[in-house]
Parts: structure tokens; sequence; C-alpha cells
């Protein structure tokens, strides 16, 4: 099977970092440029951009070089991580403009977490 038809799930991740972009940067609304990583852990961005780019590169290639289901999940829940990956390296930290419960996330938060819950049980 080639990458092509491995990667209908890549299309919908693709889609998500497109549309979480574009919500980024035209909401007029509250926008808040988080600096943390999971659970509001604080750790320096150049050291969190290179832990990224690691997963970003590891994630695509055993994604498109595995044939399982699970491998089109993890495939797309690193290419959705990329969206947040771009905010790092633009405005140091992610931009998150949503908020429930006093918590601020992002479509790509919401991405990563659907595709990580996938991911555990496929």
């Amino acid at each position: 099977m080639n990458w092509w038809k491995k990667a209908d799930w890549l299309w919908v991740a693709a889609l998500l970092v497109i549309v979480d972009q574009l919500l980024k940067h035209t909401l007029s609304g509250e926008l808040v440029v988080n600096p943390g990583v999971f659970l509001g852990l604080i750790l320096p961005n150049a050291l969190i951009i290179l832990l990224h780019a690691i997963f970003l590169v590891v994630g695509v290639l055993w994604g498109l070089s595995n044939k399982t289901y699970l491998a089109k999940i993890v495939l797309a829940l690193v290419v959705v991580s990329g969206s947040n990956f771009i905010d790092r390296v633009l405005f140091g930290g992610v931009i998150d403009y949503l908020q429930i419960w006093g918590v601020w996330f992002n479509l790509a938060d919401v991405g990563v977490s659907v595709f990580l819950v996938l991911a555990l049980f496929f």
C-alpha cells in the first residue's frame, strides 16, 4: 500500500491544522499565549521545540511506514500537533482561544486528545 492510500486520516488532521491556524489569526476575542505544556508544565521553549520536532519526524516516519490502523491514528495525532508546533516557533507558546471551566485550549488540543483516545483503544 502506498503512502497516499494510507493518508486518509492525514487529510482530516491537516484540515484541523488549517482551521486551527485560521481561528487563531482571525478571532478578535481573547487569545492566550500559553508557554507551558501538558498540565501547565513549564520547560524552556527551545527544549519544547526540539522535542516536538523529534516527535513530528519520528511520528510521521513511523506512521507512513506502518500498515496498521493505529499508525494512521498516530500519524493524524502527529500532524494535528503541528499546529501547536507552529505557534511555539512563531510566538514562543501555544495560542489558545477557547475556554471552558477556566481551562484554555484550542482546536489542535482537541484533535490531539481525540486521536490519543483513539490510539489507546485501537
